[in-house]
């Protein structure tokens, strides 16, 4: 018996998992950390929606699995799968590298027992010794690094997908005669095969990129959802553990470079992955892809140009943040969300737009997102809210009502 969306489902599930342990954490600091707290309730929304979304798209394949009796109900069951959020066979690693991370945790929780000496939690004479500029490059790299996103989209879902495909397929030519060797091709014609009398017919023609109502799969998306959801389940663990017991915290050498407010708390790449993987697996590539350009670039060179060259404070002196360092952040998001927008569209689309529209589509919107984004970054200090979670849940949503209400796509 065949079962699809297991995995999914379980991702699903672990995201809510999460919320009682966030919830705790907004609770303990809301008197003492209300910016943290803040920040800590979107990501909480952003497991729920995106946990909940999971279970949503994932319990009907599985359902559906569970009843298969016929050769092409199994090959339907199979391509609903691969559109899901994490693709078949994918999904299933997710599994494996999250007993990897517990498996890890465990290592270094004996290998800190009984390997050295416990030395204390924080080291602040060493932290102070660090330059400004130089911890706040720090901090960014991970910003910076999430661009890394985008060329997985465009090269690296096609190259993984090709090569895991036609694997699968020359197992299957050997064990079940052929008949399922429609797997060789990852990318073809969206078509819906809800619609025809022949699905085996049409399913082994155009290949495991179907549409079916209501989801559509791109493989560079489906790599993208799994590698933040592994990173995510990474992250949260092992924050948990620095929070409530730093000792067996296993990457302490993170720490350095937090600020005072973040060290009881979540920390901010908690709040940047969380985001990005509701932008991710809820709106289009472009949009998505966008969103990551803004998020991460965009941030990074607002703070770096405001921190080493910037003078002039905006709000009067009443805030930190600089306007030089505004206007860096703002040029640097449209100009490389435009980027993003337009070579993401290019695979997103396909002969549906051409480049002249997506061109001018990516203009409009990413106009609107980094004006956005500048406004968000602005009235960010009052708000009290951290901007690596403002940023990649409200963009996606501003630039995709933008898209959708102007220009008709989503």
């Amino acid at each position: 018996m065949s079962v699809f969306g297991i995995y999914n489902l379980f991702t699903g599930v672990l995201l809510l998992v999460f919320c009682p342990f966030i919830y705790k954490l907004i609770k303990d600091h809301w008197e003492d950390n209300r910016y943290a707290s803040q920040s800590s309730i979107l990501v909480f929304l952003s497991c729920v929606v995106v946990g909940v979304y999971f279970i949503i798209v994932s319990l009907p394949v599985l359902l559906q699995s569970l009843k298969v009796i016929f050769a092409h109900e199994l090959m339907i069951s199979w391509y609903r799968a691969v559109a899901l959020p994490v693709p078949i066979p994918f999904s299933s690693m997710v599994f494996y590298f999250g007993g990897i991370i517990f498996l890890f945790v465990a290592l270094y929780y004996y290998y800190e027992s009984w390997g050295k000496k416990w030395v204390g939690i924080y080291e602040p004479e060493d932290r102070k010794k660090i330059h400004p500029l130089d911890k706040e490059l720090s901090r960014k790299t991970f910003h910076i690094c999430v661009i890394g996103v985008i060329v997985c989209y465009l090269v690296v879902g096609d190259l993984i997908g090709t090569a895991v495909y036609d694997s699968i397929a020359q197992v299957y030519d050997y064990f079940f005669l052929g008949f399922q060797s429609f797997y060789r091709s990852i990318f073809s014609i969206p078509i819906d095969i809800t619609e025809t009398e022949h699905p085996l017919q049409y399913l082994a023609q155009y290949g495991p990129t179907v549409w079916f109502p209501g989801i559509e799969l791109t493989l560079g998306k489906g790599i993208c959802v799994f590698a933040f959801v592994i990173i995510g389940n990474l992250l949260m663990v092992t924050d948990f553990i620095r929070i409530y017991n730093y000792r067996f915290y296993p990457i302490k050498e993170i720490t350095f470079v937090y600020r005072e407010r973040e060290r009881s708390v979540l920390g901010p790449h908690i709040y940047l992955v969380f985001g990005l993987l509701f932008s991710t697996v809820l709106f289009s590539g472009p949009i998505a892809m966008s969103t990551i350009a803004m998020s991460g670039f965009g941030d990074a060179a607002a703070t770096i140009v405001g921190v080493s060259v910037g003078k002039r404070k905006i709000q009067g002196g009443k805030s930190s943040k600089t306007w030089e360092g505004c206007i860096a952040g703002f040029t640097s998001s449209f100009a490389l969300g435009l980027v993003s927008y337009v070579l993401v569209g290019l695979v997103w689309y396909g002969q549906k737009l051409s480049f002249m529209s997506i061109l001018i589509i990516g203009i409009v919107v990413n106009l609107i997102g980094a004006i956005a984004f500048l406004i968000f970054d602005y009235f960010s200090p009052p708000i009290k809210l951290s901007d690596n979670i403002v940023n990649p849940l409200m963009l996606p949503i501003v630039m995709g009502l933008v898209s959708y209400f102007i220009f008709g796509i989503w």
